[in-house]
């Protein structure tokens, strides 16, 4: 019972505050958007964690911070990351001061920037840099620090043996020895491989299909709306990393005997969960407060309708496995579900309103509620 009363409660704090919770997204292209035309569609089982930091500035208050600002200023921003806002993507945390030093830039520089991660590629950062950046100083650095430079399909490839000595190399992320910059569209491509860095670039051509062409991706991301950060996450393989085996040992976790027999009815009644094709977790802030989604896509609309009740089921009363508490102690209070088409959405709170709690999620495999058979 207590937990449907902090699940009513939470409702209504949006209701009253006038924060939007499953309405229907406006098709409109967003930054994730773009991030998706640079991934090759056929890499398996991609991961992408992204961060807005146009409107975490905005949110911040804090939109005119650059790398030129003062460093008590940039701090406020970046450690801002830490409670009411979050950076899943967390290209080169550490350092920032050092970082500008070094390179002229520092993450107060960007408009978003991506971490992707596939089977086959090693990890990527894309890096969206806000309007007015001079690139000039960044070329003449790449070059001053003896960068081979050659053009690569619409782009100035910049490359160096690995070099662990330098000081421009400590402060960065590895990945920095192979940087492809795209000064016309503000973006710089970054990756430990050149020819990870080659297959981007193809891709943002057009030579290969993209995941902006893979209508999981898209209606995932469609559906996740304007975010200040996201993860997503594709392959129908996806829900077995979140799979607990058997699932009724989730029940047994529960210390409500009431909870348990709603929950042990459910399965019964519903004794399968479909693998969807996308997981989509982002997040928002409205009125000072932050709320996530999180979006499951699937092959068909009946799947989704299907999974509907013992997926929120299990996310109403479920039981973190690595902190041993429900989730609404530990993660979120989910607030609503509905299906769209061949979406299941929920719309959560963050638990003491940190996004970055839904995130930790995602990473730590805890979401029993995401699983398959």
């Amino acid at each position: 019972m207590r937990k449907r009363t902090v699940e009513l409660v939470a409702l209504g704090c949006i209701v009253v505050l006038g924060l939007p919770v499953l309405g229907k997204q406006e098709d409109s292209a967003t930054a994730l958007h773009e991030v998706l035309a640079t991934v090759p569609a056929a890499v398996t089982s991609p991961m992408i964690s992204f961060t807005n930091w146009t409107l975490i500035k905005a949110y911040t208050g804090a939109e005119s911070v650059t790398s030129e600002s003062s460093e008590e200023a940039r701090l406020a921003l970046l450690t801002s990351t830490f409670k009411g806002q979050y950076d899943p993507s967390g290209y080169a945390p550490t350092r920032p001061a050092k970082h500008a030093e070094q390179w002229g830039f520092d993450k107060t520089d960007l408009a978003w920037e991506a971490n992707v991660n596939t089977r086959e590629l090693p990890p990527i950062y894309c890096l969206k840099f806000r309007p007015g950046f001079d690139f000039e100083p960044l070329i003449a650095l790449f070059l001053e620090r003896e960068f081979v430079s050659e053009q690569v399909h619409g782009a100035t490839l910049f490359t160096h043996e690995l070099d662990l000595s330098a000081e421009w190399a400590r402060v960065a992320e590895l990945a920095i020895h192979n940087t492809a910059l795209i000064p016309e569209e503000r973006l710089a491509i970054l990756s430990s491989s050149p020819e990870a860095l080659k297959v981007l670039l193809l891709t943002r051509q057009g030579e290969l299909a993209a995941l902006s062409e893979t209508p999981a991706a898209v209606a995932t991301v469609d559906r996740l709306g304007e975010a200040a950060g996201a993860m997503l996450l594709l392959g129908l393989d996806t829900c077995l990393g979140f799979t607990q085996n058997p699932l009724v040992d989730l029940i047994g976790e529960v210390p409500n005997e009431e909870i348990v027999e709603k929950l042990k009815a459910v399965v019964a009644e519903t004794p399968t969960l479909f693998p969807y094709e996308a997981l989509g977790v982002g997040y928002r802030t409205e009125e000072n407060h932050s709320i996530g989604r999180i979006v499951f896509h699937y092959p068909t609309a009946e799947a989704a309708a299907a999974d509907l009740p013992l997926r929120r089921a299990l996310a109403v009363s479920g039981f973190s496995q690595s902190r041993e508490a429900p989730y609404s102690e530990i993660f979120f209070t989910l607030v609503d579900a509905v299906t769209d088409e061949e979406n299941l959405v929920f719309a959560v709170l963050p638990v003491h309103d940190q996004p970055k709690r839904l995130f930790q999620m995602v990473l730590y495999r805890d979401m029993a509620f995401a699983g398959c058979p």
